[in-house]
């Protein structure tokens, strides 16, 4: 099923990054609407699609910015507020990280807000908003942001150096349903004490029970070189404060940066539901000791797993 475009013209375009959400709230609009965001990489940028009646069909694609604008970008995710309207967060070159609302259904966006700019780590200059670190030096790690919205609020989670610049971090702000922001940006992982570590490609999610804010991310602590990681979740029952200590879900470490691994090494984008159960199940790229392929791996577990 053709989705980027119902001409020859748009199907031979470079399209990258998909994100997919549905709108499941009752008081919604456009209730059952999915939507569907990626990257257009020829010019055009983020665009979005929506179906109403289950993916049979899709309306055109809408650049959520002109063409013109510096903010054209990369690595979109999606996120439908209460109300029904749609979060569109992305990040452009510049390693600015920015969010859009649209109030109609996807027909039309705001002028994109700023979350947070992005310096580089030192030595860095990898394209489309990358950082090197120990853990993935070829390839690099996007600091790509993940929003999540509920009833008064909208989260974007995101990868960001640390304040003294010597490692990766995982960062969250927080936005009141208008895009007007409500908190600064707060380091979600432990800050380090003498031994740096990296904490990197951020994933995020709410509990639809209980209200609390999820993250997942590759963590290098345990490891004073920071080139093998475990995937690791942490929640906040407090909006962006009040974290927990970052449980490891991947029962053992894994290393890219071995002579026998994949080159591509975690790759750019990692997953996290959680259920009305309140089971959260992240889904995360691993390259385990014996193994020269990586591998995709899940689990599950709740928010009291995450306090042993």
């Amino acid at each position: 099923m053709l989705v980027a475009g119902p001409t020859r013209k748009d199907a031979r375009r470079k399209n990258d990054k998909p994100a997919i959400v549905w709108d499941v709230s009752r008081s919604s609009p456009h209730h059952g609407r999915v939507y569907l965001a990626w990257t257009v990489l020829d010019g055009v940028g983020v665009v979005v699609s929506h179906s109403d009646d289950d993916g049979s069909h899709w309306s055109r694609p809408v650049a959520v910015v002109r063409a013109s604008d510096v903010r054209v970008g990369f690595y979109a995710s999606l996120a439908v507020g209460q109300d029904g309207d749609l979060y569109v967060a992305w990040t452009d070159p510049s390693r600015e990280i920015v969010v859009a609302r649209s109030t109609d259904g996807g027909a039309s966006f705001g002028q994109p807000v700023l979350v947070d700019t992005v310096v580089g780590l030192p030595g860095d200059s990898l394209p489309h908003g990358g950082q090197a670190v120990p853990a993935q030096p070829r390839r690099g790690v996007t600091v790509a942001g993940t929003v999540v919205a509920n009833v008064s609020r909208v989260f974007v989670v995101y990868g960001a150096p640390g304040s003294d610049r010597r490692e990766q971090d995982v960062r969250a702000v927080a936005f009141d349903p208008r895009l007007v922001r409500v908190h600064r940006p707060v380091q979600v992982n432990p800050p380090d004490g003498k031994v740096a570590s990296d904490q990197f490609e951020p994933v995020a999610a709410l509990n639809p029970r209980t209200g609390s804010l999820w993250v997942c991310f590759y963590d290098t602590r345990g490891d004073p070189s920071r080139r093998s990681v475990r995937y690791s979740c942490t929640a906040s029952r407090d909006g962006i404060q009040g974290w927990k200590l970052p449980r490891p879900v991947a029962t053992v470490r894994s290393d890219v940066t071995r002579g026998d691994a994949d080159a591509f090494g975690y790759g750019d984008y990692q997953g996290l539901a959680i259920g009305t159960n309140s089971v959260a199940h992240p889904v995360w790229t691993d390259n385990r000791p014996g193994t020269m392929r990586s591998a995709i791996y899940t689990t599950s577990l709740t928010e009291r797993d995450l306090s042993r």
